[in-house]
């Protein structure tokens, strides 16, 4: 059985991967944790498309984006990330730098 670390260890570089916590829980949905400091905002647009295309299951995808040093990130992420698997984009009510993502 190909665990979801797997499927994205094919596609995504070691920083990638490092930058990445993956857990996976019973009920069939994933936490994926993914930090997207001192990335650009294409970089991490990529990122974050690639681990959503990649998902085998459900995820709930944390993208710390942070927003002390600029918002780019965090503003393409909720204008500018298009993709037919997401079901939803939360920003954090008590973290300015975090955004959640539920994936289908």
């Amino acid at each position: 059985m190909t665990t979801v670390k797997d499927r994205f260890s094919i596609i995504l570089t070691n920083d990638e991967m490092n930058r990445t916590k993956i857990c996976e829980k019973e009920n069939g949905i994933t936490d994926v944790s993914v930090d997207v400091h001192g990335l650009d905002v294409k970089d991490s647009k990529r990122l974050v498309n690639n681990i959503i295309n990649l998902a085998p299951c459900k995820l709930q995808l944390h993208i710390i984006h942070g927003y002390r040093h600029g918002t780019a990130i965090k503003t393409m992420i909720n204008t500018r990330l298009f993709n037919e698997k997401i079901e939803g984009i939360y920003p954090d009510e008590r973290n300015m730098g975090l955004t959640h993502i539920y994936v289908l």
